[in-house]
């Protein structure tokens, strides 16, 4: 009896100590061992770090790569998550968390490896594995580029109150964005104002008027233009582009015909001031002798011995050339007797243009009662029917197709040191001055146009013109400038 019962307490120690080793053993080569985050980048309270950087987490064994996504490897500022991609190096046992976007400036992020990573057995890490760092800043050397303009490099048919655009490629410093590093031209600079728009990287020239019609535009921004962490464009950004052309606006041209070959054209006589007047253009007399040409240092040429063909002289320059009607050479006479008979044909169909009523050109009538100064004129035909007296700059807007008519009954006198000045692309060529008495240009005054005179035209010293001085009588210069246009 006493054998039996110790035989049946053996059996149930045995049985009991089966059941522990089943209950507190794995099967043999079984892994039961949770992972543990054995590294970091950057480390745990490090400052510092680079912008740019990538978050890198390293494990002490082999892990699941299903389980290394962007829900168990975060990266946050506060509570804002961070946006990134998460991959996994097998070899290295090693995830990467690469943000979306650089990091801020000064910034302490807390990267978290949550318990739904998994090694390749299946364990979880015991706990959360958190840890913090702190950004400093990344060198920016990258230079700025202009991306976009608009208009586009050689665009056409842009409308002339368009704004002028460029777009960076990335953010720009405000205060380098301005007049002087972002310039429009069109022979002359454009006025405007400039502005830069943070959030579309654009910068924006507005001019102060509608730009010239028909005309190519150069636009430039100068490598005084920087990003915000001071890098200025490598070199100057330049493009161009042609606004659209206008329909023309005023009557209809006056045709010189072939009196439009000369910077000068008289009938009586040319006085100049030897060495001191500057014209350029040809200069043309007749009826009257090569002998009325006065106050030149002339040079006859001859092609054939005995025949004059022209005259040079150094007061007229760019190539232009004297021309009087008793030079036999060539045809020099016929033409010159062709350029009279175009010169009065011209002056009379300026003479003759009357108001052309609704739906014509503009017409005005006595502006100023025949005293004007600081006064616009805009495209058609203006009448005086007295004498016009100008007394202060005037201005001729238009654009470069526009013309201008002024009948003027009696005498014209521009007053000294006051200007005829042009805007918005307006031409002299396309401005004729019909003028029955004598035209006078006062001391240091500037002109700008066509004359037909019937009477005398005058330039006294330092006056200066851009046009052409055609008259029945004579042309008297003192120290003046002439410079003929297209013809």
């Amino acid at each position: 009896m006493t054998r039996f019962k110790s035989t049946k307490w053996s059996l149930l120690i045995l049985a009991i100590a089966g059941v522990v080793a089943i209950i507190g053993c794995a099967a043999p080569g079984v892994d039961v061992t949770a992972p543990t985050v054995e590294s970091t980048a950057p480390v745990a309270s490090e400052v510092g770090v680079l912008i740019d950087s990538v978050i890198t987490v390293t494990f002490d064994e082999a892990m699941d790569a299903a389980t290394i996504t962007a829900d168990n490897i975060t990266l946050a500022a506060g509570l804002v998550a961070v946006p990134g991609a998460v991959s996994y190096d097998v070899e290295s046992m090693t995830a990467t968390f690469t943000p979306t976007d650089n990091l801020v400036n000064g910034t302490e992020y807390t990267g978290t490896v949550t318990v739904g990573v998994l090694d390749v057995a299946g364990n979880a890490l015991a706990s959360p594995h958190t840890w913090s760092f702190t950004t400093g800043s990344l060198a920016d050397t990258t230079r700025p580029t202009v991306t976009l303009t608009v208009p586009a490099d050689e665009d056409t048919d842009v409308a002339v109150n368009e704004n002028i655009t460029a777009t960076f490629s990335e953010a720009m410093n405000a205060a380098t964005i301005t007049v002087a590093s972002f310039t429009v031209e069109a022979g002359s600079a454009v006025a405007g104002t400039v502005s830069y728009d943070a959030p579309s990287k654009t910068a924006t020239f507005d001019p102060d008027s509608d730009l010239a019609s028909g005309g190519v535009h150069t636009a430039t921004i100068t490598t005084v233009a920087a990003d915000a962490a001071g890098n200025t464009l490598l070199v100057a950004k330049v493009w161009t582009f042609t606004t659209v052309t206008a329909p023309a606006q005023g009557p209809a041209p006056v045709l010189l015909g072939a009196a439009g070959n000369y910077a000068i054209l008289a009938e009586s006589a040319v006085d100049g001031a030897a060495g001191i007047d500057v014209i350029t253009g040809n200069i043309g007399l007749s009826p009257a002798a090569l002998t009325f040409v006065t106050g030149f240092v002339l040079t006859a040429h001859e092609v054939t011995p005995g025949v004059i063909d022209y005259a040079e002289a150094p007061e007229v320059v760019g190539g232009g050339k004297i021309y009087a009607a008793d030079m036999t050479g060539g045809s020099t006479s016929s033409d010159l007797t062709t350029a009279v008979a175009d010169k009065l044909t011209a002056y009379n169909d300026a003479a003759g243009r009357a108001d052309d009523g609704p739906g014509g050109y503009d017409y005005f009538l006595n502006v100023g009662a025949g005293t004007i100064g600081a006064v616009t004129l805009t495209p058609g035909l203006h009448t005086w029917t007295s004498a016009l007296n100008i007394t202060g700059d005037i201005t001729f807007s238009g654009g470069p197709n526009d013309v201008w008519i002024l009948q003027v009954a009696g005498t014209l006198d521009l007053a000294a040191g006051f200007d005829v000045l042009l805007d918005g692309g307006a031409l002299p060529e396309n401005i004729f001055w019909q003028v029955s008495g004598v035209t006078t240009l006062l001391a240091g005054a500037h002109f700008e146009g066509i004359i037909l005179c019937a009477s005398d035209i005058v330039l006294i010293t330092g006056a200066t013109m851009n046009g052409r001085a055609l008259t029945a009588f004579q042309t008297v210069l003192q120290a003046a400038t002439i410079t003929q246009p297209a013809p």
